[in-house]
């Protein structure tokens, strides 16, 4: 499951959950109901606990349909790569609601064995077999709040075919028990096209009632700064000291990294280079500290193939793309030292500076340069 945010910064929210309430409104005004309140709350997102908002464009358009979806009962299908923080969002989403003093109550799909997971989701109703309790299923403990169920797709025929009948009658039965009303607003959250399988189509289009889509870390480089910086602090806070900065050279190899992870990888690669530099008080963690898979770099000691945009063949763009790695390795060698290096380059320092200006990169090194005299 999803622990990690799509931000800067996390935390786990707990809720209490409530009992069962009124009764669900009828069948037949259930969907008149959610078309009626789908138009946008105007009220602002309320983030769990330690969650810092990111700043990219893609980040404020993904909050931009969340704030219209959050105080509606539509159901959400969160989509997003591993790593990149569904659960967070869906959190987000719920503390927005109106339901946002109900439970929030999560469960991994893929983490459950296929004979218990009926059970787990509807509950056990009394005398279904000797010596077993009754106990209420997760779809119960969820009511008058959100349920959010990661790796949606995940789940077996049986169980998806029992998933849609709750989602069309709001109603569950407990293994041996009898049928309950439910008031309950349904989040999932998947890495995989469930377009093209893995639900059936009349499950996908119940849950997809709003598709949120998570951009990937690596589609978003200019919230890395504030992620990096804010996984070093919290490594400081829990390990009382280590680094308190990072150098040109790390930040230029953190920005040119593929990163698969998301910002899950981020958050380790973080802490990995944080132990290895020390409790000192006033160290910074250079690239020779990160430890990254090269494979999934654009640098990091070797320059890989050149791809032009939209796999071209043409001759010009791929010299450009090439120069502009040339330009970046050679700028994390040197930590950002232009004089370093243009002489690694076989360049004169003017000579430089006009490649950068040319390409575009002289904002982005100047940036680099404040950061690298940050105490």
């Amino acid at each position: 499951m999803e622990t990690t945010p799509y931000g800067a910064a996390y935390g786990r929210e707990t809720t209490t959950p409530t009992g069962p309430g009124t009764a669900a409104p009828p069948r037949g005004q259930a969907v008149a109901s959610d078309l009626r309140s789908a138009k946008p709350s105007g009220a602002e997102l309320r983030f769990p606990p330690g969650y810092l908002p990111g700043e990219s464009a893609g980040m404020r358009d993904l909050y931009r349909q969340m704030r219209f979806v959050a105080r509606t009962r539509l159901p959400v299908l969160i989509h997003g790569e591993t790593g990149v923080g569904k659960e967070p969002l869906a959190r987000t989403l719920h503390r927005s609601s109106n339901r946002a003093d109900g439970p929030f109550v999560a469960v991994n799909a893929a983490a459950i064995p296929d004979d218990l997971l009926e059970a787990e989701m509807f509950g056990v109703g009394a005398g279904v077999a000797t010596g077993v309790a009754p106990r209420p299923g997760i779809f119960r403990r969820a009511h008058r709040g959100s349920l959010f169920l990661d790796e949606v797709g995940e789940m077996g025929p049986r169980l998806q075919a029992k998933l849609l009948r709750v989602l069309q009658e709001r109603e569950i039965r407990p293994l041996g028990g009898r049928s309950e009303r439910v008031d309950v607003r349904i989040l999932a959250a998947t890495n995989a096209d469930l377009r093209s399988g893995g639900l059936r189509r009349d499950l996908y289009f119940r849950l997809a009632g709003v598709v949120l889509g998570v951009p990937p870390l690596r589609h978003r480089p200019e919230d890395l700064p504030a992620l990096a910086d804010y996984f070093l602090g919290r490594f400081r806070a829990l390990a009382g000291g280590g680094p308190r900065r990072f150098t040109a050279g790390a930040i230029e190899l953190l920005g040119n990294h593929g990163w698969p992870g998301n910002v899950r990888e981020l958050e380790h690669a973080v802490q990995r280079a944080a132990c290895r530099v020390g409790q000192g008080g006033g160290g910074a963690i250079d690239a020779g500290d990160l430890d990254l898979d090269p494979e999934t770099s654009g640098v990091g000691g070797r320059v890989g193939p050149v791809e032009a945009p939209g796999g071209s063949l043409e001759l010009a763009p791929r010299l450009e793309a090439l120069e502009r790695r040339l330009l970046r390795e050679a700028l994390r060698r040197s930590a950002g030292h232009r004089a370093r290096a243009a002489s690694l380059l076989g360049i004169s320092r003017n000579g430089l500076a006009k490649k950068l200006n040319r390409l575009n990169l002289q904002d982005r090194w100047a940036l680099v340069g404040d950061r690298r005299s940050e105490g």
